[in-house]
């Protein structure tokens, strides 16, 4: 990635205040059945009563450029610890349950950047905290920038900023619950090349111009073979 110049990056402090959560997630077809929101307070009662201490904005882990904005959720006293910027969340989407990553946290929906004047009631509650957090408030900025300035979906944008194995998925049980299955990553084994006593003395031909390039890079110390093979193209 290029370099980011001082306009670009004033560009990214602008992202957090930026009008871009939507009004809650797609409507299920059982309407009838939304909570009412409570009238003493910015905080609206979910569907089993329980009272939302904050809220959150989710990117949902759909790579489509007509998702490329939040989403807002309710996040209930249960999750009030572990659902901070940069984790993993499973949150109703729909008729499904789908995974997104939460890039912006607030006590109330008119702090929530982009959330003012969202009707509570609309405003689903998160199913569950699948992963912990994989990057910072600075880093979702950095996402937001990217999915801008290339036209990218913004979710492929914050897969670049989670660690090897990239995202995992969301799998449906038998009995109709959902699950998240974290990547599977496989233990690397990195292979190590370094001079033997005898290739420390040895002289190539005056024409072996390959050979007197990788003794002088061994020569500086033990490389990994993917290493060598960078530096010798």
């Amino acid at each position: 990635m290029r370099h980011l110049d001082e306009q670009q990056l004033s560009l990214l402090d602008g992202l957090a205040e930026r009008d871009d959560v939507r009004g809650g997630a797609p409507d299920e077809a059982d309407e009838a059945h939304r909570a009412a929101p409570c009238a003493a307070s910015p905080a609206c009662a979910s569907r089993d009563g329980a009272q939302a201490v904050a809220y959150v904005s989710v990117v949902i882990d759909i790579p489509a450029r007509a998702l490329s904005e939040p989403f807002a959720y309710a996040v209930e006293p249960e999750h009030e610890e572990s659902c901070q910027v940069g984790v993993t969340v499973l949150v109703p989407f729909g008729r499904r349950v789908e995974a997104g990553y939460v890039v912006a946290r607030a006590r109330s929906l008119d702090e929530l950047p982009g959330a003012r004047g969202v009707d509570p009631s609309r405003v689903k509650r998160i199913r569950d905290v699948a992963a912990a957090p994989a990057f910072s408030s600075a880093s979702a900025r950095l996402a937001f920038w990217m999915s801008r300035q290339y036209v990218a979906p913004l979710s492929e944008c914050l897969r670049l900023l989670l660690p090897p194995g990239g995202a995992g998925k969301v799998v449906r049980g038998e009995d109709g619950s959902y699950a998240y299955e974290p990547p599977t990553v496989s233990p690397v084994t990195a292979r190590w090349v370094s001079l033997t006593d005898e290739g420390r003395s040895f002289e190539p031909a005056e024409r072996a111009v390959r050979q007197r390039q990788l003794i002088e890079a061994l020569s500086c110390g033990p490389v990994t073979t993917r290493e060598l093979n960078l530096m010798q193209g």
